[in-house]
C-alpha cells in the first residue's frame, strides 16, 4: 500500500486513481515567455546554432542562474563547442570571459570545451572528492556528430577534466547515437543516461525498420556505466499521429514524401519530480529522406513519465506539451528540451528549451548552400515556457460537478504528531459557483465521521498549497489508520495532494 506523506501525489498516471466520475484529466502545456528567445546568438564565436542542448541549474543558496550550452560552428570539420552563461534571473543572461579556451587567436570567450556538445551537468556537492562536485556527459565533436560520449568532472563547473574512456560500454546490441542525457536519480541513488538507440519495429515501415529510440544506461560512479538497454520507442499510433502533423506542417519542411512519413524519438530529457519521473521526449516528425542523405521533418516535445525508469506512461493523450511556434518564428520548425532538474523560481517551474527556424534537414542547410556559406541558414535561440508547480496535468470537474477517489494509503504522522491535507488546485468558475470540497474515506468506501463532504469547509481559491479543514480543524484522524481520498470537483482543476 502506497505511504502519502510530504512528497506530493500527482495525476500523471493512475497509480493513485482508484475511480473518477464526470471528470477528466487536462495535460497543460506550459506558457512561453512573451521575451522570447532568452540567448540567441550574440558573439562572433557562437556562429551559428548557440542551443541549450544542455543544462540550467539555479544555486539554491545564491539564486544564480547558471547555462552550459552548446554552439556549432560551420567551418572545418563543423565541429562543436560548450558554452558558459550565467543570470541573475534566469531571462537576462552574461557571457563572462573566462580566459580558458583559445578559439580564432582569442581566449576572450565563455568557452569550456571544444569540440564537444550536449552537456547534460549534474551538480553533487556530497561528493567527497572536491574536484568531482560537478559531472557533465557530454559527446565528442570532432565531425558534424557527437560520439564518442565522454565523462568530465569539475569543482567549480567551469573547468574541466575529461575521464579517458568512453562513458558508455560498445559491442552490445543497441550502440548509443549521437543523443544522449544523463541525470542523478536520487530515489535509487545512482547515476542514469538516456543514449538514443536505433531499435527495429519487427516490420518495415515507411521506408525504415530501425527508428530513433530511447535506451538506457546505469551507473554508481560516473565512470563505468551498464550497456545501454532499450525502453521506450514510437509506435503505430504515433505514425498515425506524425501523418496528421506532417499535413499540417507541409509549409515548413523542405522534403515531403507521405510514403516515408513517421516517428522517431530525438532524444529525452528526464526529470526527477516527487518521488517519480517526467520525461520531456523530442518527437521527430519525419517528413522523408533528404537528396543528400538523413530525413527531413519537424521536432516537438511530448511529456512522459514513470515509476522506475523503465515502464514509460505517455501524458496528457500524446499531445504536444511543447508546440512550434508560428510559421517563420524563431522556434517554428523544431523544439528540444534541456537536461537535469527543473528549475524552481518562487511557485513556477521554469523549463528552458531549445527552438529553430529551420527543419531537421532544411534545404538551407544542404551542400549546395554549405559551399556558399549557408547564406539563408537562420540560427537556433533558448527560450524559456513557465508552469505552476505540478501543473503539467489536472483533474478538472465542469459545472455539473464530479469526484476523484484514490486507492486506500497509508499517511505518515508529522512530527508534532498532528497532520494536515495539501491539496494544489484552482476553482476556475467566477462568483462562487465552483467549488472542491474533499472527503475522507475508510478503505471500503465508505465516509470517515467528521471528515464528510458535509464537515469540509469549501475550497473556492487558487492556490499551490491549500490546507483543507473539516468543522475548522485541519488535523487529520489521529489513527493513522489507511484511508482514500475522494475530492469533489465543480468548475474546478486539482493538480496534487499531499499530508504534512
Amino acid at each position: 500500500m502506497r505511504i502519502v506523506n510530504s512528497q506530493r501525489q500527482l495525476f500523471l498516471d493512475d497509480e493513485m486513481i482508484a475511480w473518477m466520475e464526470n471528470v477528466q484529466r487536462v495535460l497543460h502545456p506550459p506558457a512561453k515567455f512573451e521575451g522570447n528567445p532568452v540567448l540567441q546568438r550574440q558573439e562572433a564565436w557562437e556562429d551559428f546554432m548557440p542551443c541549450c542542448y544542455g543544462t540550467v541549474l539555479r544555486d539554491p543558496q545564491t539564486g544564480q542562474f547558471r547555462m552550459w550550452y552548446c554552439i556549432a560552428v560551420f567551418k572545418g570539420n563543423n565541429p562543436f563547442h560548450l558554452a558558459y552563461a550565467t543570470s541573475t534571473d534566469g531571462i537576462h543572461w552574461e557571457r563572462p570571459r573566462l580566459g580558458l579556451i583559445e578559439l580564432d587567436g582569442s581566449k576572450a570567450n565563455n568557452l569550456i570545451g571544444l569540440e564537444m556538445a550536449m552537456p547534460s551537468v549534474i551538480h553533487t556537492p556530497w561528493d567527497p572528492d572536491l574536484q568531482r562536485r560537478y559531472k557533465m556527459l557530454a559527446g565528442e565533436s570532432r565531425g558534424a556528430w557527437p560520439v564518442p560520449w565522454v565523462g568530465l568532472f569539475s569543482p567549480d563547473g567551469i573547468r574541466w577534466q575529461r575521464n579517458p574512456e568512453p562513458i558508455f560500454p560498445t559491442g552490445k546490441q543497441f550502440q548509443p547515437g549521437d543523443e544522449a542525457t544523463a541525470m542523478w536519480d536520487p530515489y535509487g541513488q545512482r547515476y542514469v543516461a538516456f543514449p538514443k538507440v536505433h531499435a527495429g519495429t519487427g516490420k518495415r515501415l515507411f521506408g525504415r525498420e530501425r527508428r530513433r529510440s530511447t535506451g538506457i544506461s546505469f551507473s554508481d560512479d560516473f565512470i563505468h556505466w551498464t550497456f545501454p538497454e532499450l525502453v521506450f520507442m514510437a509506435d503505430e499510433i504515433d505514425d498515425q499521429n506524425t501523418a496528421r502533423r506532417n499535413l499540417l506542417y507541409r509549409d515548413r519542411v523542405s522534403v515531403d514524401r507521405p510514403a516515408e512519413y513517421a516517428a522517431d524519438w530525438y532524444n529525452m530529457y528526464v526529470h526527477p519530480y516527487e518521488g517519480q519521473y517526467i520525461g520531456l521526449v523530442s518527437v521527430f516528425d519525419s517528413s522523408g529522406h533528404s537528396p543528400y542523405g538523413n530525413q527531413d521533418g519537424t521536432m516537438h516535445i511530448q511529456l512522459t513519465s514513470s515509476r522506475d525508469l523503465r515502464h514509460w506512461h505517455r501524458v496528457g493523450n500524446r499531445l504536444p506539451f511543447i508546440e512550434l511556434g508560428p510559421v517563420g518564428s524563431w522556434d517554428g520548425n523544431m523544439v528540444n528540451g534541456s537536461a537535469t532538474d527543473f528549475v524552481f523560481v518562487g511557485d513556477e517551474i521554469w523549463i528552458y528549451y531549445t527552438g529553430y527556424p529551420h527543419s531537421h534537414m532544411d534545404a538551407a542547410s544542404w551542400p549546395p548552400e554549405r559551399d556558399a556559406g549557408y547564406p539563408r541558414l537562420r540560427p537556433s535561440a533558448v527560450g524559456l515556457a513557465k508552469l505552476r508547480r505540478d501543473g503539467f496535468v489536472s483533474i478538472e470537474g465542469d459545472e455539473k460537478g464530479g469526484s476523484l477517489t484514490t486507492q486506500p494509503f497509508q499517511w505518515e504522522t508529522s512530527k508534532s504528531g498532528e497532520s494536515t491535507l495539501y491539496i494544489n488546485a484552482s476553482v476556475t468558475a467566477p462568483h462562487g459557483d465552483g467549488d472542491i470540497a474533499c472527503e475522507l474515506l475508510d478503505p471500503p468506501g465508505d465516509p470517515i465521521p467528521g471528515f464528510t463532504r458535509q464537515d469540509c469547509v469549501p475550497f473556492t481559491g487558487d492556490s499551490v498549497a491549500q490546507p483543507i479543514t473539516w468543522q475548522g480543524s485541519p488535523t487529520l484522524p489521529a489513527t493513522g489508520a489507511p484511508l482514500r481520498l475522494r475530492v469533489h470537483l465543480k468548475r474546478a482543476q486539482i493538480f496534487s495532494f499531499w499530508i504534512a
